[in-house]
């Protein structure tokens, strides 16, 4: 399933793609500010996930990712998007 949503902060965007157990969020920083890092708040009932012991990745890197329950932390320079495994 791949559905677009609109971030609270109007130059973030994400999009998702999930599979059981598992989602790929692809994000997006179009702002010209150079902001260090977004910060996302997901919907894991929603993405169809559980509520603990998930992990967050670079899709592309398999670097790790910070996410404490709910929220999401990637760091992402302007103008640029990243890939992430929620599993």
């Amino acid at each position: 399933m791949s559905r677009r949503e609109r971030c609270g902060h109007r130059a973030l965007e994400r999009r998702r793609v999930s599979q059981p157990r598992r989602a790929l969020l692809i994000v997006s920083n179009l702002s010209l500010k150079d902001e260090p890092s977004a910060s996302l708040s997901l919907d894991l009932q929603r993405l169809g996930l559980r509520e603990t012991g998930l992990k967050a990745r670079d899709a592309l890197t398999s670097k790790s990712l910070a996410l404490q329950t709910n929220r999401l932390t990637v760091p992402l320079p302007s103008m640029r998007m990243r890939m992430v495994w929620i599993e």
